[in-house]
């Protein structure tokens, strides 16, 4: 697999992860609720989000392709800190238009875009 289909799968997965916080705000705030499930035993629906993120994100360090960080467990932090952080001010004032799932979506995949995209110029140097 390439690093554009991992970029892609990696950008799908943040893009899902947005839209479910937006739009189910009571339910995402259960999904940092779920002190029982073990991350290393949890698949399917209950499987944490942070390895949806992470997985693509190994595979393109395991691949040798450009990532953020050189550590790929930091890097998929780092994306969900940029996601959680957005949807956390949008959730402050949600009737601002700048706040709207389709703005929120729109800013975190460009953070995300722009993230990778400035590693991968900074590592052919």
């Amino acid at each position: 697999m390439g690093e554009l289909d991992l970029l892609e799968t990696l950008i799908a997965g943040i893009q899902a992860y947005v839209r479910y916080a937006m739009e189910r705000p009571s339910r995402y705030q259960l999904l940092f609720d779920m002190l029982g499930v073990s991350a290393l035993d949890a698949v399917g629906p209950v499987q944490p989000v942070f390895r949806v993120i992470a997985e693509p994100i190994e595979e393109m360090a395991r691949n040798g392709e450009a990532i953020p960080l050189d550590d790929p467990i930091l890097a998929a932090l780092l994306v969900l800190s940029i996601a959680h952080g957005r949807i956390a001010l949008a959730h402050t004032a949600p009737v601002r238009p700048e706040n709207s799932v389709a703005f929120v979506e729109n800013f975190v995949q460009m953070s995300v875009e722009l993230l990778f995209q400035s590693r991968k110029i900074s590592s052919n140097s």
